[in-house]
């Protein structure tokens, strides 16, 4: 009939004590690849923000001045270093006053933080809103770049992400902001 063998593997085959645990050996890889994910998607989105947050700052503080002297434009660069989170180098900040002619955008001076990407560009006149014919603006564009938390090494850049943001500001106290 049945031997002490049988009995003993229906014994295992009917038992379910330990299934949860194996069940959770199998998700939960699983959930902390995901948890991982979500906390460096979250950092991106952090370093984005600030970064963009950081080039409205600088416009907004060379906007306020009536004139920039190099020591101002070295304020502005240093609070950039202080205030965006750059894993790779100096963040790149180029800080321009444009003026509209009646023939077109004009570059009245030009401030570029370092050699990098942005000095070797020329400026994009398609990003300055249409603005009225003798009206000048601050026009600041930065680069950031960022190692996420979780930096996988996919592609020519091994994870780092770049950042270039933005920003057009009306000069504050004077028509345009002169440069000394």
């Amino acid at each position: 009939m049945f031997s002490q063998t049988d009995f003993f593997m229906k014994r295992i085959r009917s038992d379910r004590s330990g299934a949860a645990g194996i069940e959770f050996g199998f998700v939960a890889p699983l959930l902390i690849l995901l948890l991982l994910a979500s906390f460096t998607i979250f950092d991106l989105f952090r370093a984005a923000n600030i970064a963009d947050k950081s080039t409205f700052t600088i416009g907004d503080f060379i906007s306020r001045q009536t004139e920039v002297t190099d020591s101002v434009l070295g304020q502005a660069k240093a609070m950039m270093q202080r205030l965006a989170r750059n894993d790779v180098g100096n963040p790149q900040i180029r800080i321009s006053s444009v003026m509209r002619t009646s023939e077109g955008f004009a570059v009245q001076w030009t401030y570029n933080s370092e050699n990098g990407e942005l000095s070797k560009s020329k400026l994009d006149i398609r990003h300055v809103p249409d603005i009225a014919i003798n009206d000048s603006v601050i026009f600041t564009e930065t680069i950031v770049k960022v190692y996420p938390f979780m930096a996988v090494s996919i592609g020519r850049n091994n994870g780092l992400f770049t950042f270039e943001h933005r920003a057009v500001t009306r000069p504050r106290f004077v028509g345009r902001i002169a440069r000394r």
